[in-house]
């Protein structure tokens, strides 16, 4: 409408109404009875109603009035307490806080690292809402904290995470996880809103104004809270600031819920899987050997490979190396199932061939939903070198890396474990002179990938046959960091491997 027919009589002739009725921002002033005295005329505009139905309007009536046209209100009291100004924001306010808690949402949601999701938290709100700001993540009597600050030159500086007492929290930050209401100061004690410590004196040591304190809540917990905090040189903070941090506070809390979930189930998932592996190679007379293990990188679901190596009577040695289809507690269950059944088989039978076969009909009366691919082999150490016999239920073959650097592919096949009644396996005889090593590994090794590209078969031969001369452990640590090189951050499966060598030949 035209500002010449929307504009109230002209207020008093000083210059704070001047200014007020030049100014962009929509102000409305509201008096002790709660109604409409005087309007700006960027509130007329934002509002898009007749000056004449602002003024004597309730200012409940003036706040739907603006909620149903998008426009934000800031209510404030007047210094004198008599009454209060409305502070109106259009569009733009609107834009900028739906792109904070859009980004917001879209980032947090990606992150499953705890400390990394309070940094994020930090780094969202810091400068765009406040000056500086605390997150405090709270766990029985640990208090996990840490924060961000405005420098001089526009700058962020992140305060590192530290783990302190409770006890030593910042009153504000008590307060908040005690009561789980969230609060305006529009005048803040710096002690109440800062922690204590060197750490910390940046935050201390600016002209603190304006502090709003929200509690992190999540599934009904107060697991924190946030406090952002504004410089004395900057607008205080208002009701619709209050409104955003909440809204904020929401959805970072829901982010570090499901982080120390997720660093919580992880953590259990590791310790059932190493549980499910040696905790030790024997040592074997006359025989080196050595095995790495890699899990899935920040994967809380636990993988179905395993080894074993164990003696099953006079100088015999078992090594087996195996990969359970799936992943979770079941894939668990059933690599629990099959390390102690490839045990108690090898007790009563000679051959590897009848190892797995009674751990085929171990898994048919068990479980008919999983599978599994097991390779194992009977080494026996001799006269300078080691009688090796080898079967394998659907596992990749295994090599023999010769003492010269030549690569041998065991041409040992057999079916898949836990599919047929009676799998075809076969014993396959290996003979491992001086220098000699026999390696055993899971797919994970060799479907390795980054972009469209295998690790492969022939990297593993080359890999290999650059391990020449080293000790059984440092082959299989040389296979696993290659590994690792070409996939970069890109594992998508488990990795295990385990090297007998005879020492001598060409030593390193």
């Amino acid at each position: 409408m035209p500002l010449d027919d929307a504009l109230l009589p002209a207020p008093p002739g000083t210059d704070p109404w001047i200014v007020m009725s030049a100014v962009p921002q929509g102000i409305v002033i509201v008096d002790e009875d709660d109604r409409v005295a005087w309007a700006n005329p960027a509130a007329v505009e934002l509002l898009e109603r007749p000056a004449t139905e602002l003024v004597g309007a309730t200012a409940d009536l003036v706040e739907g009035i603006a909620a149903a046209a998008g426009v934000q209100v800031d209510r404030r009291p007047t210094p004198d307490g008599g009454g209060s100004v409305l502070l109106l924001r259009g569009d733009d306010r609107a834009a900028a806080e739906t792109s904070l808690l859009g980004e917001a949402s879209d980032r947090l949601s990606g992150s499953l690292h705890l400390g990394r999701t309070m940094a994020l938290i930090a780094e969202l709100v810091v400068p765009r809402m406040a000056d500086a700001c605390t997150v405090g993540f709270v766990e029985g009597r640990v208090l996990r904290r840490t924060g961000a600050v405005v420098t001089d030159d526009g700058g962020v500086d992140h305060v590192a995470e530290e783990d302190v007492p409770v006890s030593t929290a910042a009153a504000l930050t008590r307060r908040a996880w005690r009561t789980g209401s969230a609060e305006l100061h529009q005048v803040v004690d710096p002690g109440a809103a800062v922690p204590e410590g060197a750490a910390w004196s940046t935050l201390r040591d600016l002209e603190l104004g304006s502090a709003m304190v929200v509690p992190l809540r999540a599934r009904g917990v107060t697991l924190g809270a946030l406090v952002l905090l504004r410089r004395t040189g900057r607008e205080p903070f208002g009701a619709a600031d209050l409104r955003l941090a909440e809204a904020f506070a929401r959805r970072a809390a829901i982010a570090l819920d499901n982080a120390a979930l997720y660093r919580d189930r992880s953590l259990v998932a590791r310790m059932l899987q190493q549980s499910l592996l040696p905790a030790l190679l024997p040592d074997i007379p006359h025989l080196d050997v050595g095995a790495r293990y890699r899990p899935l990188v920040m994967v809380s679901e636990i993988g179905g490979d395993f080894y074993d190596v164990f003696p099953t009577g006079g100088d015999r040695w078992a090594v087996v190396v195996g990969d359970v289809c799936g992943k979770g507690l079941g894939a668990a269950a059933m690599t629990g199932l099959a390390r102690h059944s490839v045990r108690t088989a090898a007790i009563q039978a000679d051959a590897p061939s009848g190892v797995l076969a009674a751990l085929n009909d171990t898994i048919l009366s068990e479980d008919g939903s999983r599978h599994c691919t097991v390779v194992y082999a009977n080494v026996e150490p001799t006269l300078g070198g080691a009688d090796v016999t080898i079967a394998s239920g659907g596992h990749p073959p295994p090599f023999v890396l010769r003492a010269d650097g030549a690569v041998e592919e065991v041409p040992v096949r057999g079916t898949l474990l836990g599919v047929l009644p009676e799998p075809r396996l076969t014993d396959v005889a290996v003979h491992l002179g001086p220098g000699d090593s026999l390696v055993l590994y899971t797919d994970g090794v060799i479907e390795a990938r980054v972009d469209r590209r295998e690790f492969g078969e022939p990297r593993l031969r080359q890999t290999l046959a650059e391990s020449r001369g080293l000790s059984a452990d440092a082959v299989a640590e040389h296979v696993l960091q290659e590994v690792a090189d070409f996939v970069r951050s890109d594992q998508t499966d488990d990795i295990a491997v385990v090297v007998v060598r005879v020492p001598g030949g060409s030593d390193a």
